[in-house]
């Protein structure tokens, strides 16, 4: 795949879809094929409220692997589908670090909706830091 799209920030308050390059693969992470991304309140505040101009919007995503890393040590292949979180996904093609606190999900089985597993693998993983206690 020779291009790549992303989401950027134009100036506060403003994004646009826009030509950029694709992400150069580190040792330790995989390149992902974005299929599907979860937007949720953090994509809107940081185009309105924290990101510069050039910052990549986007950080839930489903997608299929592409190339791996020559050190990372998780059995991703390509053709794997996974979900993940890493900021600026909203990108046709998006590098993840295989060790980072929100790793990849390795393969699951098919399921009803790339977008659903977006977004539910963030929110379970903080599952173990909450409490839903009155």
């Amino acid at each position: 795949m020779s291009k790549n799209h992303a989401i950027v920030v134009e100036k506060p308050g403003e994004a646009i879809k826009t030509e950029v390059s694709i992400p150069k693969l580190r040792d330790d992470y995989i390149l992902v094929k974005v299929k599907a991304v979860a937007l949720n309140p953090t994509d809107w505040k940081h185009v309105d409220f924290l990101a510069s101009h050039g910052a990549r919007i986007g950080c839930d995503y489903s997608g299929v692997v592409e190339e791996v890393g020559s050190k990372v040590i998780k059995d991703f292949k390509k053709g794997d589908r996974v979900t993940g979180m890493v900021h600026g996904v909203l990108d046709k093609l998006s590098t993840n670090p295989s060790n980072s606190p929100y790793q990849p999900t390795p393969p699951q089985p098919k399921s009803p909706s790339s977008s659903m597993a977006a977004a539910a693998q963030p929110a379970l993983s903080q599952s173990n830091s909450r409490s839903f206690q009155a």
